[in-house]
């Protein structure tokens, strides 16, 4: 029989922690081998604690979801190690920031140095991938086969079920780059000195490009709200309702 359960892995002695989703084939409580699988954090793994969040879920979606929900809730706590969503497609922050944070100041810039010289995205023609010719032993492959980045977890993840679900908990506010620029987006995900060449090679492309919208006006079909931490949004008329129910008010103020 398969169970699925959600985790928190605890570092007592820095009060940092990391949460996960797991399937076994024992009662939760009785899979006390299992200490996560971490890859942004590599703590001593014999110091660390395991606390069991939420078991009995039904599916593997199931879990995974409720584990994204945990991530984004603590994404702004600082001991929250947790870098991305389980489909490591969402950083929560800058990768720029955990390697300064994980090899210190000195060390850190000069692997972002050295990132930013060798890899922007792409490698640069003639470099290689550091585990060219590397071979690994059939123990370590069969390892690799039950990660989470197993075949069996993918077709999990690229299920329409999940991804309905996901779309769901990342829908509006909940999403971690919700009324965010594409600029702050890029910053996030990739550290400002790739942000600001991708964002002046976009500007680069698009100079003297008329902009599809240009002469374009939705007057009438669009109106000012604002919530009362004092921010304006601008929504569809016909949205209005919907928001002044969830707390906004008609109007723009400054």
């Amino acid at each position: 029989m398969d169970y699925f359960y959600v985790y928190k892995m605890i570092l007592p002695e820095t009060g940092e922690y990391y949460f996960g989703s797991r399937k076994c084939h024992v009662l939760p409580e009785n899979d006390i081998k299992y200490k996560g699988s971490m890859c942004t954090w590599k703590p001593d793994k014999s110091k660390l604690i395991k606390e069991i969040l939420y078991k009995d879920f039904e599916t593997h979606q199931d879990a995974l979801i409720k584990e994204t929900e945990l991530i984004i809730e603590h994404r702004d706590d600082t001991l929250n190690k947790n870098f991305s969503l389980p489909n490591g497609t969402l950083y929560l922050r800058s990768p720029k920031e955990w390697i300064l944070k994980k090899y210190g100041e000195e060390r850190g810039k000069e692997i972002l140095k050295e990132i930013s010289k060798n890899n922007s995205g792409n490698w640069k023609k003639g470099n290689k991938p550091w585990n060219t010719g590397m071979h690994l032993t059939e123990k370590h492959l069969e390892s690799i086969r039950k990660t989470w980045h197993s075949e069996k977890r993918m077709q999990v993840m690229q299920s329409e079920e999940y991804s309905k679900k996901m779309s769901e908990s990342l829908s509006g506010e909940k999403n971690p780059m919700f009324d965010k620029t594409i600029y702050e987006v890029w910053n996030i995900k990739y550290g400002k000195e790739i942000a600001d060449k991708k964002y002046n090679d976009w500007k680069q492309n698009h100079k003297g490009k008329i902009p599809w919208n240009k002469g374009k006006t939705n007057r009438g079909k669009r109106c000012w709200i604002h919530n009362n931490l004092k921010k304006n949004k601008l929504i569809l008329r016909e949205n209005l309702e919907k928001f002044i129910l969830d707390g906004w008010t008609k109007g723009k103020i400054h």
